[in-house]
Protein backbone atom coordinates (compact mmCIF):
# COMPACT_ATOMS: atom_id res chain seq x y z
CA UNK A 1 0.00 0.00 0.00
CA UNK A 2 1.41 3.47 -1.15
CA UNK A 3 1.73 5.82 1.44
CA UNK A 4 -1.88 7.81 0.06
CA UNK A 5 -3.95 4.63 0.87
CA UNK A 6 -3.96 3.35 -2.56
CA UNK A 7 -2.57 -0.02 -3.56
CA UNK A 8 -0.56 -0.17 -6.72
CA UNK A 9 2.21 1.57 -8.42
CA UNK A 10 1.24 5.19 -10.55
CA UNK A 11 3.49 4.71 -13.26
CA UNK A 12 2.38 1.15 -14.16
CA UNK A 13 -0.41 1.92 -13.91
CA UNK A 14 -1.02 4.99 -16.46
CA UNK A 15 1.57 3.07 -18.74
CA UNK A 16 -1.19 0.20 -18.68
CA UNK A 17 -3.75 2.47 -19.68
CA UNK A 18 -1.98 3.88 -22.28
CA UNK A 19 -0.88 0.46 -23.85
CA UNK A 20 -4.62 -0.59 -23.32
CA UNK A 21 -6.21 2.78 -24.61
CA UNK A 22 -4.01 4.33 -27.65
CA UNK A 23 -5.02 2.95 -30.91
CA UNK A 24 -3.94 1.11 -32.52
CA UNK A 25 -2.82 -0.73 -29.94
CA UNK A 26 0.80 -1.60 -29.85
CA UNK A 27 3.09 -4.04 -28.43
CA UNK A 28 6.25 -3.35 -26.20
CA UNK A 29 8.41 -4.20 -29.03
CA UNK A 30 6.48 -1.69 -31.28
CA UNK A 31 7.42 1.37 -28.45
CA UNK A 32 10.80 0.44 -27.42
CA UNK A 33 11.99 -0.05 -31.29
CA UNK A 34 10.02 3.31 -32.20
CA UNK A 35 11.69 4.79 -28.95
CA UNK A 36 14.99 3.45 -29.96
CA UNK A 37 14.88 4.59 -33.89
CA UNK A 38 13.57 8.05 -32.72
CA UNK A 39 16.47 8.43 -30.66
CA UNK A 40 18.90 6.53 -33.02
CA UNK A 41 20.21 4.62 -29.73
CA UNK A 42 19.15 2.14 -27.62
CA UNK A 43 16.53 3.86 -25.00
CA UNK A 44 14.77 1.16 -23.45
CA UNK A 45 13.93 -2.91 -24.56
CA UNK A 46 10.95 -4.24 -24.51
CA UNK A 47 11.22 -5.65 -22.05
CA UNK A 48 11.73 -3.18 -19.86
CA UNK A 49 8.69 -1.42 -20.92
CA UNK A 50 6.95 -5.16 -19.88
CA UNK A 51 8.64 -4.85 -16.33
CA UNK A 52 7.42 -1.04 -15.76
CA UNK A 53 3.92 -2.02 -17.14
CA UNK A 54 3.30 -4.70 -14.51
CA UNK A 55 5.31 -2.58 -11.97
CA UNK A 56 7.97 -4.57 -11.56
CA UNK A 57 11.87 -4.13 -12.58
CA UNK A 58 14.14 -1.21 -11.53
CA UNK A 59 12.19 2.66 -12.23
CA UNK A 60 12.68 4.00 -15.92
CA UNK A 61 15.63 7.05 -16.49
CA UNK A 62 14.31 10.18 -16.83
CA UNK A 63 15.36 9.99 -20.51
CA UNK A 64 13.29 6.83 -20.80
CA UNK A 65 10.23 8.06 -19.32
CA UNK A 66 10.63 11.09 -21.21
CA UNK A 67 11.24 8.82 -24.21
CA UNK A 68 8.34 7.49 -23.48
CA UNK A 69 5.93 10.12 -22.86
CA UNK A 70 6.74 11.70 -25.81
CA UNK A 71 6.13 8.13 -28.23
CA UNK A 72 2.70 7.95 -25.97
CA UNK A 73 2.09 12.36 -27.14
CA UNK A 74 1.92 12.82 -23.46
CA UNK A 75 3.79 15.29 -20.42
CA UNK A 76 6.36 13.64 -18.01
CA UNK A 77 4.31 14.69 -15.39
CA UNK A 78 1.33 12.14 -16.39
CA UNK A 79 3.48 9.57 -15.00
CA UNK A 80 4.10 11.28 -11.65
CA UNK A 81 0.67 12.98 -10.88
CA UNK A 82 -1.23 11.11 -8.18
CA UNK A 83 -4.38 12.69 -9.67
CA UNK A 84 -6.59 10.61 -12.24
CA UNK A 85 -5.69 10.47 -15.40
Amino acid sequence: MTSDGSTGNVLADRLSHLFETVHPPYTAREVADAINAQAGAEIISAAQLAQLQIGQGSGPSHSQLLAIARFFGMDIGYFCNKAAP
